[in-house]
């Protein structure tokens, strides 16, 4: 029986490919044996991670607190390897697949239905082939890169207990995050040929490309002139997964304010922050946005992450109402009026938090480069109208973005636009109100029971997961399909504790 690690193949720029006149880049197949490359792991471990974390605290009097922090650590390498493509998930050579038709509804080749639709199956596994995957595309595991995602974090707080039971803290906070996990393609069209324009699409064997001279990478290929111009023109693609290239920053000012008026007790925080990143991570779309439009330009790149939120504010109340037994209300009552009105507490939680980055798209690609950004056509309005003035249901409002403001752009040519700096989708507004009222039944036995009322005023925030930004689909561009809140709820319950 082949190992789990044995039944592991990748795609090597190092390996000479048979198939394609010998060119560098062929699938290697991993353990021991013939056609094997004698390696095991596919990333051996990484022993040398070093992860110090200090903090210091001083109070130069009783009500004021200054604090500091400096750490580094490291995310779970289990991303890498099962976080969407997953370790073993090419196993070319020790495994077969194969979705078969007949198009003439089973009259070529005629077969028994309790026998199913004859497939040819390899005769003899593993396939060590080097050359088993030509013509389609590839993945690359970059054995060499396996440090784990390193996190810093900093950290600088005062806190001060001001008059009047007011306490204050203010702080910086910063984290970067170094190596993320990105994919990106090792076999795009260098820029540099981006000037042959349209022979790019022609056949590498037509009278122009042989008129320019466009080299044939060898005797067999068939295809394009961009696809003959590929770094590895023996396949379609070769797309490096989840490497260790990415970065982001993250610097915020955070303010927390407690105040205590008599029985209310308020707790306020706010934070203003901005998040940057380079990285297009697979499957996490909370952690970025960014995809450049060529690999050679990865390091150019940095704009606005998904989880940039430029500022948060969050309040919290509660206030035990002053009616029953020893209250500024009713202080006399006894009874039935007492165990109607007395012991309710009021609750309330408030949300807001700024949009949604935004990012626009194209439906135009270049052979070899894929989809590119728009344009952004100067002197035009990127907002229509302000996101609180959007109505998906009036056709004359439901636009939030000026589809003029961007264009296509010229063929072969990269665009300069992707994600917006200075438009967000609408703003996150909520407000919870809850009330509750303890009954002792018992000096064992109490009685809780409430009300509590989600999104009170029934604010709608507008997802950004249904926000159309293709400017080649002008109907829908701008617009948005759905919603990110609930619309109001109202919660009963009870609770018997003993």
């Amino acid at each position: 029986m082949i190992s789990l690690q044995d039944r592991i193949s990748s795609f090597d720029p190092s390996v000479p490919n048979p198939g394609a006149g010998d060119l560098l880049g062929a699938i290697s197949f991993y353990g021991k044996g013939t056609g094997r490359n004698g390696l095991h792991d596919l990333n051996p471990p990484y022993f040398r991670g070093f992860a110090p974390k200090v903090g210091v605290a001083y109070s130069p009097n009783p009500k004021t607190v200054l604090r500091a922090n400096f750490g580094i650590g490291y995310l779970p390498m289990q991303g890498k390897y099962y976080g969407g493509t997953g370790q073993y998930a090419q196993c070319d050579g020790f495994c077969f697949g194969n979705i078969t038709a007949s198009l003439d509804n089973g009259v070529t080749p005629a077969f028994n239905w309790n026998s199913g639709y004859p497939v040819v199956f390899p005769t003899t596994f593993p396939i060590t082939d080097p050359s088993l995957d030509n013509g389609s595309g590839v993945s690359f595991w970059d054995r060499n890169d396996n440090r784990m995602p390193m996190v810093e974090n900093i950290g600088v707080q005062v806190g001060r207990e001001l008059p009047h039971n007011i306490k204050v803290e203010v702080g910086y906070v910063g984290t970067m995050v170094h190596r993320l996990y990105t994919n990106y393609s090792l076999d795009s069209l260098p820029l540099s040929d981006l000037s042959l324009g349209s022979l790019l699409l022609s056949d590498i064997h037509s009278p122009e490309a042989r008129a320019a001279g466009i080299p044939i990478p060898y005797p067999t290929f068939k295809g394009s002139v961009a696809q003959a111009l590929l770094p590895y023109p023996q396949y379609t693609g070769v797309t490096n997964l989840q490497a260790s290239i990415g970065n982001s920053t993250y610097n915020a000012l955070q303010v927390v304010v407690q105040k205590q008026f008599g029985p209310l007790s308020l707790n306020a925080n706010y934070t203003a922050s901005k998040m940057l990143t380079n990285a297009n991570v697979p499957g996490s779309s909370s952690e970025s946005s960014v995809s450049a439009q060529h690999p050679s330009l990865r390091n150019d790149v940095k704009a606005l992450a998904n989880g940039d939120y430029p500022w948060m504010l969050n309040l919290s109340w509660v206030y035990p109402l002053p009616f029953g037994t020893g209250q500024h209300y009713l202080g006399s009552s006894s009874g039935l009026v007492n165990g109607f009105l007395g012991n309710w507490t009021l609750s309330v939680i408030q949300a807001y938090q700024a949009g949604h980055v935004i990012n626009v798209s194209t439906a135009v690609s270049i052979p070899g480069i894929g989809g590119i950004w728009a344009n952004e056509v100067p002197g035009q309005p990127v907002q229509l109208r302000p996101c609180s003035s959007v109505d998906p249901g009036n056709p004359a409002k439901a636009a939030q973005l000026n589809i003029n403001a961007f264009e296509d752009p010229a063929p072969f040519t990269l665009g300069n636009t992707n994600v917006l700096p200075s438009a967000r989708s609408c703003s996150y507004l909520d407000e919870d109100i809850g009330m509750n009222k303890d009954v002792s039944l018992s000096e064992r036995w109490k009685l809780h029971f409430g009300i509590l009322v989600y999104n009170i005023f029934n604010r709608h925030a507008f997802s950004p997961n249904t926000f159309q930004h293709n400017i080649d689909v002008p109907t829908s561009f701008g617009q948005y399909t759905g919603i990110l809140s609930n619309p109001r709820q109202l919660q009963y319950y009870m609770k018997l504790s003993f």
